[in-house]
């Protein structure tokens, strides 16, 4: 284009120097042609000179224009993103900012740190108190109830000694009235044969009744010793019994029954203190875990790091370090750029052509690439009012003009350039379904 109007331009040069040169041979001959219709008529005649005349006359309102051509080109489309805003948790004074418009987050980088000095710590510092005194108790119940096990430990093994001393004694004692028993079983069926003997020999007139009476009196005896000696046994081993079972009489030495009561009594305070300790410990855990949420409470109020996920972002930043910011108050913007949308103005009287999924084709302005794009969301103008926001919306959509949500593939757009992604850059959008009639020509008649 360039060479062509170099090349117009000499020619128009050439022209006028040969006009030039005719018009001094004309006055070198002593005539003069100061009439403008003599000298069209004669450039006329000269075809070169009106060939190349009625070139420049085209080319050069061209040669001005081509520049501004280029904005004569319909753009109905922008590349954006949603928005998202990022809010202060707390209120207080803003650190540090780490970030800056066109920033790019990390992973467990902090963008923003925010300090609070003025948040009361009163409750933290009382719940510390009674955590303390609570631990404290719970240590002294707890040694407590050692102390009282080892005592009643103690207790039992004395009285478990007591009983087993006792209940040697009984074996003992129950041993020799067995051995006892037999002796007097001996006995009685000695006393029983000289009775018989006595009273048969008392019949045949061999002894006289004295001696019956002897014998009769010596049995009687040897019955009541065994007797006595039976129900001894038997005395015996039923208080034997009754130790085995736990089960004292009166008769029971006293150190039993007062280790045995001091054992019992122990073992209720045992039990006791297991309870109370219980409670405290449940107590000490309660406040411990109040203790730790005011702690974290406090913590968060009084300061607090920002983060974001690893590969957003930063749209923009609307907060200053320094400064006082309220909890609530907008710090930042991101977008995401490995999401990013193409924002279609369409004509309402168009949208019900246009379903999701649909393919368009897409190339943004000053480039000659073009991309594929899903169409995602349909909304209609009336709509548009509630609409989450974008990073980068189409001017002058006008007052009927719908919105077409669709999302760009590949996501060849996510580093080029970094800062922005390519947000905001113009577009025409071709829907592949639809031509021209319908897109320009088919809502006037709607």
């Amino acid at each position: 284009m360039l060479s062509t109007v170099l090349q117009t331009v000499k020619s128009l040069g050439a022209v006028l120097e040969a006009a030039r040169f005719r018009r001094c041979r004309f006055e070198a001959r002593g005539t003069e042609l100061k009439n403008p219709v003599e000298l069209l008529r004669r450039l006329v005649q000269n075809q070169r000179a009106w060939r190349l005349t009625i070139t420049g006359v085209i080319l050069i309102p061209i040669i001005l224009v081509l520049p501004h051509a280029r904005s004569l080109v319909v753009r109905n489309a922008v590349t954006t993103a949603y928005l998202f805003s990022l809010q202060a948790p707390i209120s207080g004074y803003i650190e540090d900012i780490g970030v800056v418009a066109g920033s790019v987050s990390r992973a467990s980088i902090p963008l923003v740190t925010i300090q609070n000095d003025r948040v009361d710590g009163s409750r933290v510092a009382r719940l510390e108190v009674l955590e303390g005194r609570a631990e404290k108790e719970v240590t002294q119940l707890r040694a407590q109830l050692e102390s009282v096990r080892a005592l009643a430990a103690t207790r039992r093994l004395e009285y478990e000694s007591n009983v087993a001393s006792v209940k040697q004694d009984l074996v003992s004692q129950l041993q020799t009235v067995k051995d006892r028993s037999a002796a007097r079983s001996a006995a009685l069926r000695e006393a029983q044969g000289n009775r018989e003997r006595a009273r048969r020999m008392f019949r045949n007139d061999l002894l006289s009744p004295s001696d019956v009476e002897a014998a009769e009196a010596a049995y009687e005896r040897a019955l009541s010793d065994y007797s006595a000696n039976e129900l001894e046994r038997i005395r015996l081993a039923g208080r034997l019994e009754e130790i085995e079972q736990g089960v004292f009489q009166v008769e029971m030495p006293e150190g039993v029954l007062m280790t045995r009561q001091a054992t019992q009594d122990l073992d209720l305070e045992v039990l006791g203190l297991e309870r109370q300790l219980e409670r405290s410990e449940a107590e000490w855990q309660a406040t411990s875990a109040e203790t730790e949420a005011a702690r974290e409470a406090l913590r968060k109020r009084a300061g607090a790091e920002i983060l974001l996920p690893a590969g957003k972002t930063v749209w923009k930043v609307h907060a200053t370090a320094g400064t006082w910011v309220v909890e609530g108050s907008k710090l930042l913007t991101f977008v995401d750029c490995s999401n990013l949308m193409v924002d279609i103005a369409v004509d309402d009287a168009t949208l019900e052509l246009i379903q999701p999924d649909d393919e368009i084709r897409l190339r943004q302005f000053g480039s000659f690439k073009y991309r594929t794009a899903s169409v995602i969301l349909v909304r209609g103008s009336a709509g548009l009012e509630d609409a989450p926001a974008l990073a980068a919306e189409v001017e002058s959509r006008g007052a009927r003009k719908g919105q077409v949500l669709a999302r760009l593939e590949p996501l060849d757009l996510a580093d080029a350039p970094r800062a922005s992604c390519g947000i905001g850059r113009t577009a025409y959008a071709e829907f592949e379904d639809l031509n021209l009639f319908e897109i320009l020509i088919l809502p006037l008649f709607r």
